[in-house]
């Protein structure tokens, strides 16, 4: 369907609506739309369209995966989800899972049931500040795990520490999965893609998180190789960042030099490192990693030359 942008006065423009929308939507003159912009795309609603609003959620206290559920209708944009539960609700572990969805709070609750609202309006613009400090954390937990990789004594409270930011990249994982699901990105042909990306960097923090737990937890040391390795690997990374916000075709083929030399060396490292387990699952773990890292930069080449 095609609409002419028709004159009006000197600085507005109009454009006709189809009057069997008008119809359908029992719309007429004087009535209030919602108009939204997304990129090349202008969106008109009759009331206004923000996801899904309620639903229920029927759990029972031993299965430990209505967390996973609880986050699931978060992340798909519903506003106020009800928990019924047919023996006694486990409402610690509920308030828990309900301060890692941002904007969300338990209004509610009685001995079997309890009911968790969205009170903020999520809001288009916060995604790329909050995809940003994404970015940014992991940067920090890769430089603060190959600092305490490279000291004779691992500070075993530390590096705890550094796999608990997985948790807070988690929540604004979450959040910008909401929004994604709710109003979509601010380029709608990018809303997919945002959305692998999310994908791509939480399994990047779980990697660091993993690598964190094992370093923390283990008597042994790591091989001063598998060090270099993950600083390596820090640093692709740093030049994903870079990518992302500042693509340049030639550091495609530099990331790609540097991506399969690091996966030749840790395959070596691998066959050298069978009488020590430490190195050998430190080094699984940057390897995953290393294929995340791949996994996003092959998807930046077609978002940087859309619309050239």
């Amino acid at each position: 369907m095609r609409r002419k942008i028709v004159g009006q006065g000197h600085n507005s423009k109009a454009v006709t609506l189809p009057i069997s929308w008008i119809r359908e939507n029992k719309l007429s003159a004087g009535d209030e739309l919602e108009v939204e912009s997304q990129g090349k795309s202008l969106i008109l609603s009759a009331a206004k369209v923000t996801g899904p609003n309620k639903v229920v959620l029927d759990i029972k206290s031993k299965d430990m995966m209505f967390k996973r559920y609880l986050n699931s209708l978060y992340q798909f944009g519903y506003d106020e989800i009800e928990v019924r539960c047919e023996d006694e609700l486990p409402l610690n572990l509920i308030e828990s899972e309900a301060k890692e969805m941002i904007g969300c709070e338990i209004v509610s609750h009685t001995g079997k049931s309890c009911i968790i609202k969205s009170m903020a309006t999520e809001l288009s613009s916060e995604f790329d500040v909050m995809l940003k400090r994404m970015f940014l954390i992991i940067r920090m937990m890769f430089d603060e795990i190959v600092d305490e990789m490279q000291r004779k004594d691992c500070d075993k409270d530390k590096l705890q520490e550094i796999a608990g930011m997985e948790q807070i990249n988690n929540r604004l994982v979450y959040f910008c999965q909401r929004v994604l699901n709710k109003k979509g990105y601010k380029e709608p042909s990018k809303t997919t893609f945002m959305a692998i990306i999310l994908n791509e960097l939480e399994q990047i923090t779980d990697s660091l998180r993993d690598l964190s737990m094992l370093l923390s937890e283990s008597r042994d040391m790591v091989s001063k190789d598998t060090v270099r390795a993950c600083a390596k690997l820090s640093e692709l990374f740093r030049d994903l960042y870079g990518q992302f916000y500042s693509f340049d075709t030639k550091r495609v083929g530099k990331m790609k030099r540097k991506r399969i030399s690091l996966y030749s060396d840790c395959y070596k490292l691998l066959g050298k490192s069978k009488g020590n387990a430490t190195d050998m699952l430190a080094l699984h773990h940057i390897l995953e990693g290393l294929g995340r890292i791949h996994h996003l930069n092959i998807g930046l080449v077609p978002m940087s030359l859309e619309g050239k």
